[in-house]
């Protein structure tokens, strides 16, 4: 199983992390894009001139099923049996991380990073076997965009740079953009609607990824990773969620792995330099 190349970094120093509202949430913002993590990990707000992601149904969430079961974090602040959250870490102006455990088997941790520059948020989820033995482990990303004054969008999936990407256009030309590298993406329509939220919903996903090729609909998109771990071997499930005024602004902001991989961090700190370089790397490309 192919795991995602993974290129993350850190937030520049005037980048504010502040507790924000009723839902414990972690709000970053870097000027372009704001984003609110809450204690589950999941996206309570995903501001860039309006919210792309609670309009109609909110639906911003993520999860992960085993062989004994499935279970998923919501942007409402749900949490599937099995999941359990200790204290978040890393909360200060680079990130916003949440950890936890899973079934009894495995621990996790969930990272939120902004671009300095882009409207550009990074989501790491690696997910560790604590358990004896073997296991299987899918991760998944799922959301409904809803941004544009309608909950229908323009919806279509392509390639770019070495990351396959959910693009979907509002109609007010405002786009976003959910990517990953080597793992599966695709939008709802055969095996789900707005976002996955049951076990059959993503076990029909990872047989059938759906590509809509520019169809308007109001459907949500999904990335997913499967891997077979043995004790303490971790996999990695890295997203880019983008955001622009139109699909060119928004695949603009999203990273080139192809030209510029990056290793995965062993911590925070660590990714300051990769996204400074890849930030002047846009600027010459577009200049």
């Amino acid at each position: 199983m192919m795991l995602c190349s993974v290129k993350t970094a850190a937030v520049s120093a005037a980048i504010a992390l502040a507790m924000a509202g009723p839902a414990s949430a972690y709000s970053l913002t870097n000027g372009e894009l704001s984003v609110n993590q809450l204690t589950n990990g999941a996206i309570d707000a995903f501001t860039f001139g309006e919210d792309f992601y609670n309009p109609g149904t909110s639906l911003s969430d993520w999860g992960l099923m085993d062989e004994t079961g499935f279970a998923s974090a919501t942007t409402e602040g749900g949490v599937g049996t099995g999941l359990a959250f200790g204290t978040q870490t890393g909360v200060d102006s680079t990130s916003a991380t949440a950890v936890g455990t899973f079934n009894g088997a495995w621990s996790f941790t969930r990272t939120f990073v902004l671009d300095p520059v882009e409207p550009l948020l990074t989501v790491i989820l690696e997910v560790t076997r604590t358990a004896a033995g073997s296991g299987s482990i899918t991760m998944f990303e799922t959301a409904d965009p809803d941004q544009g004054g309608s909950s229908s969008t323009t919806n279509d999936v392509l390639t770019q740079g070495g990351l396959t990407v959910a693009q979907a256009i509002g109609d007010n030309g405002r786009t976003a953009a959910f990517a990953t590298g080597g793992s599966l993406v695709g939008f709802g329509g055969y095996s789900f609607g707005l976002g996955i939220t049951s076990e059959s919903e993503l076990v029909g996903f990872l047989s059938s990824p759906f590509d809509p090729d520019g169809d308007y609909d109001d459907v949500g998109f999904a990335a997913a990773l499967t891997a077979t771990l043995a004790q303490g071997e971790s996999a990695t499930l890295t997203t880019w969620w983008s955001a622009g005024e139109n699909a060119a602004d928004a695949l603009a902001a999203l990273p080139d792995i192809e030209a510029s991989p990056v290793p995965v961090p062993a911590a925070a700190p660590l990714l300051a330099g990769a996204l400074g370089a890849l930030a002047l790397l846009r600027r010459r490309r577009r200049g």
